[in-house]
């Protein structure tokens, strides 16, 4: 049954996203992974301004004479000076107690003045004592120190796409195993046009298949070893093998921190670098590689 117009576009367009999504990998190596920094302690939050008092001032004498004069008529004009009398006495007990009360607000803001300072303090030292063990942290990566450099290329692994793992160390070199993917990975089709320039699918052969394998092999087995790199700032060699599920090396490469290539295709760059990747048969499949090492084939299987 043939297909619609629609279908035909539909599958055009998921085989194109299958591809982009391998040509993405195949491109592993040449991420820019950041060289590690050394990481900074967080800013402590700290404890808000203190606000301080505002002195008092005399009340109108208004306030405290209008209410008494309301009650007086005005042709009693004695009583009147009475009162703006007894009001202007009641204005100054007002200002000399809200004196004393901000007297006391005074001392209360001098204290808290003086507990926020010490607090800033604290927080301070204690932010520079935690950057002083973050830095003394990185300076073992940078020194190169062994189980320091470990553990951050264990943290870093996961970035890449198939099970990677940090299995020790070998004539100085870091050495990482990762799981080779198969040739179940590969799209069966890819992009094409039609000799009319139509967009159109055609399905890979399996030489093709093989070669876009072996590129997306090298290209992890490249990958793993500048995330090494950038992880480990002190180590100067990552010594990275490809293996199956059933432990055959597929690719291997011993890479120098000066010379961690990214160029394209990955095959030759894996190479390049004194590399071992080798397909053989009219179909190119990837052949098992002779580490001719038995120490090292022994800590790339346990």
């Amino acid at each position: 049954m043939s297909q619609t117009a629609a279908e035909r576009a539909m599958l055009y367009q998921q085989v194109t996203e299958q591809d982009d999504l391998l040509r993405s990998k195949v491109r592993l190596h040449r991420e820019p992974w950041p060289t590690r920094t050394p990481r900074l302690a967080i800013d402590r939050p700290l404890p808000p301004p203190v606000p301080s008092p505002v002195p008092p001032e005399r009340q109108p004498l208004s306030v405290f004479a209008d209410p008494m004069l309301d009650k007086i008529p005005r042709w009693r004009l004695g009583e009147r000076r009475v009162a703006r009398a007894i009001a202007s006495d009641l204005v100054e007990q007002d200002y000399q107690a809200a004196l004393v009360r901000h007297q006391a607000d005074v001392a209360e803001y001098e204290q808290r003045v003086t507990e926020r300072a010490r607090r800033v303090e604290y927080l301070a030292a204690e932010q520079a004592s935690e950057n002083r063990l973050l830095q003394r942290a990185f300076g073992r990566l940078t020194d190169g120190e062994r189980r320091a450099c470990e553990r951050a290329i264990r943290r870093a692994l996961p970035t890449i796409p198939v099970p990677c793992e940090m299995m020790g160390w070998h004539r100085g070199a870091a050495v990482l195993r990762l799981l080779a993917p198969n040739a179940s990975v590969i799209p069966e089709r890819r992009p094409s046009v039609t000799p009319a320039g139509k967009p159109t699918t055609k399905k890979r052969a399996q030489g093709e298949q093989n070669d876009d394998l072996a590129e997306l092999v090298a290209s992890m087995t490249l990958a793993a070893g500048r995330l090494a790199f950038a992880a480990a700032p002190g180590i100067e060699l990552a010594l990275v093998a490809a293996c199956t599920e059933d432990g055959t090396v597929v690719a291997q490469c011993l890479l120098d921190r000066n010379d961690a290539t990214t160029a394209d295709p990955a095959v030759e760059a894996l190479l390049s670098t004194g590399g071992l990747i080798s397909q053989s048969g009219r179909t190119r499949t990837l052949d098992a590689i002779d580490l001719d090492d038995p120490q090292l084939e022994q800590l790339l299987q346990t």
